[in-house]
């Protein structure tokens, strides 16, 4: 595929993105709570509009980066406890919660393990010279960013009292922070072994900077 094909490819990725985005700051079901979830990833767009050119990353990457947007924009429209399709599994399942949340923080683990392993193979000689420290350290910084983003949500709730209750979306589960970690990690382990080689045939086609 051609560089101007993939150029292509990313800003159409973008621009779904940013269809959803709008679609979702339209009468969300609460602000507070939509502002809570978009903020950082209108944050983390930004980011990745600004080094596109110093640091592209693979087009697999970018593709699971917008579904995860997608979800949270997704999210912060409804809520996380509130999203329809998983209400209608919950009562066709007979779930005691909804769990969209869990589904999205395995897509956000799958998401971070993407990103931690395309940086580390590319800016680091960590495959190269000790290939079983990559696994273990693009785990170890999904779970590490994971837990910030739950320490996050605590000084939040704290911050704002009770009007965070949505924004937590813990539904009545004194487990819910352990239950988002193990998610992320679940997410970020089929990741690995999903797309692994997939990742690293697409990165053959970029130039790898170690510097």
């Amino acid at each position: 595929m051609s560089k101007m094909r993939v150029r292509g490819l990313h800003v159409a990725l973008l621009v779904v993105f940013l269809a959803v985005f709008v679609w979702s700051a339209v009468k969300p079901r609460d602000l507070q709570t939509w502002c809570l979830e978009l903020g950082p990833i209108v944050v983390g767009m930004i980011l990745l509009v600004v080094t596109y050119r110093k640091f592209p990353f693979t087009t697999l990457t970018y593709v699971w980066i917008c579904l995860s947007a997608i979800i949270v924009a997704v999210g912060g429209h409804y809520s996380y406890a509130h999203n329809p399709w998983f209400q209608w599994l919950g009562e066709k399942f007979g779930w005691e919660r909804n769990y969209y949340d869990r589904f999205g923080h395995c897509v956000k683990g799958l998401v971070a393990l993407l990103i931690a392993r395309e940086i580390l193979v590319r800016k680091s000689p960590v495959r190269d010279t000790h290939p079983k420290w990559l696994v273990f350290l693009a785990l170890n910084l999904v779970m590490s960013s994971a837990g910030v983003y739950e320490l996050l949500e605590f000084t939040v709730a704290k911050i704002t009292g009770t009007g965070a209750q949505e924004f937590l979306a813990t539904q009545g589960d004194v487990w819910d922070t352990q239950w988002d970690m193990t998610m992320a990690l679940l997410g970020a382990v089929i990741g690995l072994v999903a797309f692994s080689k997939w990742q690293d045939r697409q990165m053959l086609r970029l130039p790898i900077d170690k510097s």
